[in-house]
């Protein structure tokens, strides 16, 4: 049986010598004949044990083996080769298991047999060469294993025919992954290349052979890794996504091969901010495991490594805590306290230790990590290297500089020896070096540094992010890297070129959104536009479709993934064809002089980026820049947006958490941010990250007022958007639309249902919207259009907001309830509900009474105002989560100008009020925002609406964009 390696490794070993096969046929085991009855009894027993799935079923697998061996002794002798074969079988489920520790013994006996039987056993020695060398790298002992697999692919490529076979397969993954555990990566994507080369037609030549389905799986496992330790997160994917999709046809969707893919999977997932969706994928992977191999299994405990990163990704470090201490016990029980996998727990354990105040545990513990790799490994060995980068890291994060800059020096004398394996990442360090630079005092390497990393790091996110890559997030160690960068501008003085780097940060769906139909106005040429409104629209489609893949897989729904992989491919190869069109830039930044000349006299711009080591705040008046660092780490900042967002999400039936909205407004407006607003009244707000999940005029200042109080608040999301129309005259719609107020079926009707779902209870759940139907009377009399257009009732479908010329309507809205992603049953992404059609008269996902994310963002829109009086109409959609996400970024890519949205659920009779208010005012020459605050603090004020003094009352909606 032949062992593949399938996960990281290190620790330590020495290299042995490599028994030669013996060539003299005088020294070959002599046979012996079995009789008919021998024989039979054999081959029924084996018969019966291969039966069991090895993968799947290690214990039962290895069981029956024993009860064979102890037969066959009976007629073999115990040092015979045909005896070693089967105690193969045996050591094949010590390996999936985990349980190392006996093997290295076992298999230098078989070695030894095999060589002393001669030719007739070459295959069989062979295979047990590339075993043991699989166990020398899983236990760390990367030296001993590259000696024995060159040495068996050597034998194997002799062996093999033109075209290879699943053993020289097997043999380069593993040779590659030898080659990376000296630390020669490149070696190691070299041979990965040629394993799959090879794979790739034996797989669709033999697509039910299970060994080379195997040798796939490893090999596709394997070059994903090494993508993805290069930073390069695109290809990765690419790989893992065809890979998953292909081994699940060979092997089914729940075979511990496809677990292990879905594990990277998660790990891309947690590279790219997709943060719940790399956490659903490691369950996932980790139940696979669990279910194969048993919970209490050491390969069981390697799957909950993925499952600790993600929750502790998270923040839930209550969570990760007791399976990182139980997956630390578990290894080090089976596998050795420095074998690599105990050494990756550990690793996990101390970065944990870190987050939650046990700092000085935590960095001990990675400081024995790097002690013992640097006892076993080569100097220079990724596993050094990585080690010393997350202790940097940590060191910097807890404000230690000096201790960052002693491993930082380390890590550039090895980083900058592999340009080509470590580019990205050594950009990265850079940025990092030159902040602890700036942070120690030595300013001139600090500016070195930052002018070496700072065309790097934008030449990444140009790669990544500006030219739209298929990652389905943000390259989260690249926010990282920038966010260094910013600091360190301004530690130096140079709050220009801060500001400049900060633009860059965090760039999400909504930005995206937006940033897209700006790309497009930019095109002089229609036809450019077009074709980019073509290519934009593939883009959107896509991420929709890496979404569903991922819940496909995470779900177990092979023929859904195979499907959606394909769609995807199509879409990617497409996209090559097609190109850039008139190669317009996704994101053009903004100077700090240029937005000044929009700013009115009353105006400012409160830019806040958050980091992993700080949150930054950029304030841009007519009187200059300010720039200054929150008075609270990121992490407290975000558990308090997290709690005021749980507060006010229970409405105004609990007291308002004005505790916790006064720390967050302390921690944000800190003493040069307050003198930098001094008697600004309207402020545009772009929040990056969680704080973009919350209105900021629901904080409140030392004077126990809420900010609504003091100025008026908008969200353009782009900064190309702040200022614009500051000076415009009151605006005059041409057309309003108007559409809401739908009829629902109740939880036992039948006569309407959203097509194709029966999620009967969800929908009754919604109710009626007694007071839609008048706002949107109303609203559209305070507009004053020239021509008015509204939907209710029955007629609130989408096959008559289909037929309605949306083009040439400057005033939109919908008054109805807004769905997040997953709240109504087969729904994965934000809907506005619209009434549903007569059963049996859908016209599919057409006309089924959601208005999707994704079909808004298919309509073509020239809207100045998008009124969306709905509940969470601001919220995420899918996966990432992220403010402004989901609807909001729909209909900015649709093309609207300016939105009025809502970032929790309205009630009925105040959404009427808001929405009416601020139009109103608007339409009479109020700027818009201002327009929104005065209806709020009216609703605030107003002694006849129940509980309106309650921010969850007057506070939910947020004006965006222009």
């Amino acid at each position: 049986m032949r062992f593949s390696v399938f996960l990281a490794a290190g620790a330590l070993g020495l290299a042995l010598p490599v028994a030669a096969l013996a060539q003299d046929t005088a020294l070959a085991t002599p046979d012996i004949v079995l009789s008919s009855e021998q024989a039979d009894r054999l081959a029924a027993m084996r018969e019966t044990a291969d039966a069991i799935d090895k993968f799947s079923d290690p214990r039962a697998y290895r069981a029956a083996y024993e009860d064979i061996v102890q037969y066959a002794l009976t007629i073999y002798p115990p040092d015979h080769p045909e005896i070693a074969i089967l105690e193969g079988e045996i050591d094949f489920t010590y390996f999936v298991l985990g349980e190392l520790a006996a093997l290295p013994d076992r298999l230098l006996a078989q070695r030894d047999i095999y060589a002393a039987a001669g030719p007739r056993y070459r295959g069989k020695y062979i295979e047990t060469l590339n075993n043991l060398a699989v166990v020398y790298e899983a236990l760390g002992n990367s030296e001993g294993a590259i000696a024995l697999q060159r040495q068996a692919v050597d034998l194997w490529r002799a062996d093999a025919p033109p075209e290879g076979n699943a053993q020289l397969v097997q043999g380069l993954n593993n040779l590659a992954w030898s080659e990376r555990g000296m630390g020669n990566l490149d070696a190691a994507f070299t041979l990965s290349a040629e394993a799959l080369a090879l794979a790739e037609p034996l797989l669709a030549a033999n697509p039910d052979d299970g060994e080379i389905a195997d040798a796939y799986a490893v090999g596709v496992n394997n070059r994903a890794i090494y993508f993805l330790m290069r930073g390069e997160l695109d290809e990765g994917g690419a790989v893992l996504r065809d890979g998953i999709v292909r081994a699940s046809a060979a092997l089914g969707p729940v075979h511990p091969r496809v677990g292990t893919l879905m594990l990277n999977a998660s790990y891309l997932l947690l590279q790219t901010g997709q943060l719940a969706a790399s956490e659903e994928m490691a369950r996932s992977a980790l139940a696979i495991r669990e279910t194969a191999y048993g919970p209490e299994a050491a390969t069981a405990a390697e799957a909950r490594l993925n499952l600790i990163a993600s929750l502790t990704a998270q923040g839930r470090h209550a969570d990760a805590l007791p399976l990182a201490e139980y997956t630390v016990a578990r290894l080090a029980e089976s596998q050795g306290e420095d074998a690599p996998q105990t050494l990756e727990a550990r690793s996990k354990l101390a970065n944990i230790y870190q987050a939650i105040g046990r700092a000085e545990a935590g960095f001990a513990e990675s400081e024995r990590l790097l002690a013992g790799y640097r006892a076993a490994r080569p100097a220079g060995h990724p596993d050094i290297s990585w080690t010393l980068n997350r202790l940097a890291i940590g060191y910097a994060r807890a404000g230690r500089w000096e201790e960052a800059n002693v491993h930082l020096t380390d890590l550039e004398s090895i980083w900058r020896g592999t340009p080509d394996e470590f580019r990205k990442p050594f950009a990265q360090a850079l940025a990092l070096r030159a902040l602890a630079a700036a942070r120690t005092g030595n300013r001139e390497a600090a500016r070195a540094y930052l002018d070496e990393a700072q065309p790097a790091l934008l030449a990444f996110w140009q790669e990544g992010v500006g030219d739209e890559g298929a990652g389905g997030g943000v390259d989260q160690a690249l926010d990282w890297a920038l966010g260094w960068a910013t600091a360190t501008a301004s530690a130096l003085g140079d709050a220009g070129r801060s500001f400049d780097l900060a633009q860059y940060i965090g760039v999400g769906p909504s930005e995206r959104g937006l940033l897209r139909a700006r790309q497009r106005n930019a095109a002089d040429d229609p036809e450019v536009a077009a074709a980019l409104r073509d290519r934009q629209n593939q883009i959107e489609q896509r991420e929709l479709l890496l979404t569903d893949f991922q819940a496909a897989v995470s779900a177990g729904d092979a023929q859904a993934a195979a499907r959606l992989q394909g769609q995807i491919t199509d879409i990617q190869s497409a996209l090559a064809a097609a190109g850039n069109a008139g190669n317009l830039p996704l994101l053009t930044t903004e100077t700090a002089a240029g937005l000044q000349q929009r700013l009115g006299e009353d105006a400012a711009l409160l830019f806040i980026v958050e980091g992993d080591i700080e949150t930054r705040i950029f304030v841009l008046t007519p009187d200059g820049l300010v720039t200054d660092v929150a008075g609270a780490h990121t992490l407290t900042i975000r558990e308090q947006v997290a709690r005021l967002r749980a507060n006010i999400e229970m409405g105004a039936a609990v007291d308002f958490d004005t505790e916790t909205a006064r720390a967050l407004h302390d921690a944000l407006f800190t003493p040069a941010v307050v003198d930098a607003l001094a008697g600004r009244s309207a402020i545009s707000v772009i929040a990056r990250g969680e704080l973009a999940k919350l209105p900021l005029s629901i904080l409140v200042d030392e004077e126990g007022r809420y900010l609504i109080e003091t100025a008026a608040f908008s969200y353009p999301i782009t900064l190309d958007a702040v200022g614009a129309g500051a000076e415009a005259a009151a605006p005059q719609f041409a057309t309003f639309f108007g559409i809401g107020a739908p009829d629902l079926p109740g939880a036992a009707q039948a006569e309407r249902s959203f097509a194709g779902e029966g999620d009967d209870e969800t929908i009754a759940a919604l109710g009626r919207l007694d007071f839609a139907e008048g706002e949107l009377r109303a609203l559209g009399e305070a507009v004053g259009a020239g021509e008015s257009v509204i939907y209710v009732g029955a007629d609130a479908t989408e096959a008559l907001l289909r037929q309605a010329d949306l083009d040439s309507a400057d005033f939109l809205t919908f008054a109805t309830h807004g769905l997040m992603a997953g709240e109504l049953a087969g729904i994965d992404e934000a809907a506005l509900v619209l009434t549903p059609p007569q059963d049996g008269q859908g016209e599919g996902t057409a006309n089924d009474g959601l208005l999707t994310a994704s079909e808004i963002a298919a309509l073509d829109l020239s809207a100045r105002w998008v009124v969306l009086s709905a509940c969470n109409s601001a919220s995420g959609n899918g996966a990432t989560g992220e403010a402004f996400g989901g609807l909001a970024q729909a209909f900015l890519f649709a093309g609207a100008d300016a939105l009025l949205v809502s970032h929790w659920r309205v009630r009925d009779d105040a959404a009427a009020i808001l929405t009416v208010a601020t139009a109103r005012e608007a339409v009479a020459g109020t700027s818009p925002a201002m327009a929104l605050r005065e209806a709020q603090l009216a609703l605030m004020r107003s002694q006849e609406v129940p509980d309106a003094a309650h921010p969850a009352i007057w506070a939910p909606f947020v004006f965006v964009g222009n």
